[in-house]
């Protein structure tokens, strides 16, 4: 079990502490606006006519549920396809090669069935507000600049539908981010509480 302590509600975290949580990393939560999202020079160079980027359909379960079991069999599996379920196929945008999925966004928008991750802060995120992630391709793939051009071509997704404020919530990746034009918004402490 771990819970974010907000760097700014330190009430929180010494509240955890003394219930015997112990303190982890940094994470935070990025934002921009989209209607001026352009990615960066050469980000879909990598896709070329190999990959492609899309909305995922109906007809595409089976191939993402196999990529999922393969590289994310846990908690990215379950909220990605219980998304799928609640909202639409076209929420999770896939990496193809073929038919063959080899990574994942999930998007969220301004009147999702069920917010979560991110858009749990749509309220504040305003009218028409967007959320992405989890993202992730597969291991094999990575370090080809797919991973950037799956964030760009998912981002131009989410414009095209009209999102403007757009959140990535809990990440350390901020220098990956920031080459989107994201900035940090938000500050947390993760903790953790073994259970066993």
């Amino acid at each position: 079990f771990f819970p974010g302590a907000p760097e700014d509600w330190t009430e929180i975290g010494k509240i955890l502490q003394e219930l015997g949580f112990e303190s982890l990393n940094d994470q935070v939560d990025l934002e921009r606006d989209l209607a001026t999202y352009e990615p960066p020079a050469g980000a879909l160079d990598p896709l070329g006519e190999e990959f492609v980027v899309r909305p995922c359909e109906p007809g595409d379960l089976s191939s993402v549920t196999r990529f999922f079991e393969a590289e994310f069999p846990g908690r990215w599996k379950s909220d990605t396809l219980e998304k799928w379920d609640l909202d639409s196929p076209a929420c999770v945008l896939g990496l193809f090669k073929g038919s063959e999925c080899c990574g994942f966004a999930l998007t969220q928008q301004d009147g999702t069935a069920l917010p979560i991750g991110g858009a749990v802060w749509g309220e504040s995120l305003g009218p028409n507000w967007g959320s992405l992630g989890p993202i992730g391709i597969a291991k094999e793939l990575r370090g080809r600049g797919l991973g950037d051009a799956l964030l760009a071509a998912s981002l131009m997704d989410l414009q095209r539908r009209g999102a403007q404020r757009t959140i990535i919530d809990w990440t350390t990746l901020v220098t990956y981010y920031g080459k989107h034009g994201f900035e940090v918004t938000r500050r947390y402490k993760a903790m953790a509480l073994p259970l066993t």
